[in-house]
């Protein structure tokens, strides 16, 4: 992980560590998830400062994860309006299905669901 993923005193569980920021709520979880994993933003009702909402969603995935997901979406946000939009929208979505598998099954279902 990198140092700026350490910066807040997270523990073991930091799934467990956004729920408590956000109330414990799974539907509020998997929202902060989605947010984070699709925008690079945690949108949140809460009052924790969304800086620290994304640092505690960032730690819940490795680096490497995220570099792999936000270079695949950069690939896509330069594809638009060409051929490639369509395989690279593929490629993220998936990689966004197996990274949120990690906070919520359903979504990550729902996600792989629509390229079967």
């Amino acid at each position: 992980m990198s140092a700026h993923q350490l910066r807040l005193p997270i523990g073991a569980d930091p799934i467990a560590t956004l729920a408590g920021y956000l109330g414990a709520s799974q539907p509020a979880l998997e929202d902060a998830a989605r947010d984070f994993l699709c925008f690079n933003r945690v949108l949140s009702r809460s009052d924790v400062p969304e800086r620290v909402l994304v640092e505690a969603a960032a730690a819940i995935w490795t680096a490497e994860e995220l570099a792999e997901l936000r270079a695949l979406q950069a690939t896509m946000g330069a594809a638009k309006g060409t051929e490639a939009f369509w395989p690279a929208w593929k490629a993220v979505s998936l990689c966004e299905a197996r990274l949120i598998r990690r906070v919520s099954p359903r979504r990550a279902n729902y996600w792989e669901g629509g390229w079967r």
